[in-house]
């Protein structure tokens, strides 16, 4: 299923990778919020941008996320001025590969917004570092990043 900001509650239900321990937190924190909850994650936000799982791997992509991430202080700025109030936040971690080969290999599609920056060469040479490291690692340990959510309820 895709992320799309109209089916988010299918989308969580569908998985999308996370615990079923954060999910049950989730949901407890929407039916707390009395069904009025606007819940979003987010990813990749400033706070926790060097615990995203490619990035030892590409030295160039820090500036690119700090200047594409926003911060938790302006999500939350942002939806306080729209009339909404922080009513839950959680982090939890997402697992975005089944273990470091499978990520590597998803990786090198470079399918992804901060990559895709990256000169072919810089690309190559991470990927290289990173291919390393799953050679290193072969284990079936799932690769996680940290993801916030949060849940906003109108004032």
């Amino acid at each position: 299923m895709d992320f799309d900001r109209t089916n988010l509650p299918a989308v969580y239900d569908a998985g999308r990778g996370y615990s079923p321990e954060a999910l049950n937190r989730w949901r407890a924190a929407i039916s707390r919020a009395a069904g009025t909850t606007h819940p979003i994650d987010v990813a990749g936000v400033a706070e926790r941008l060097d615990l995203h799982p490619y990035a030892p791997f590409f030295p160039k992509v820090g500036p690119m996320l700090r200047s594409t991430f926003a911060s938790l202080a302006l999500i939350e700025r942002f939806f306080v001025d729209a009339g909404f109030e922080l009513a839950f936040h959680d982090v939890v971690d997402s697992e975005v590969a089944a273990c470091w080969s499978d990520y590597a290999e998803r990786i090198s599609l470079r399918a992804d917004s901060i990559l895709i920056q990256l000169d072919d060469h810089e690309f190559a040479e991470g990927l290289e570092r990173l291919r390393a490291h799953a050679s290193a690692h072969p284990e079936r340990q799932p690769v996680t990043e940290p993801t916030d959510l949060l849940a906003f309820e109108a004032v």
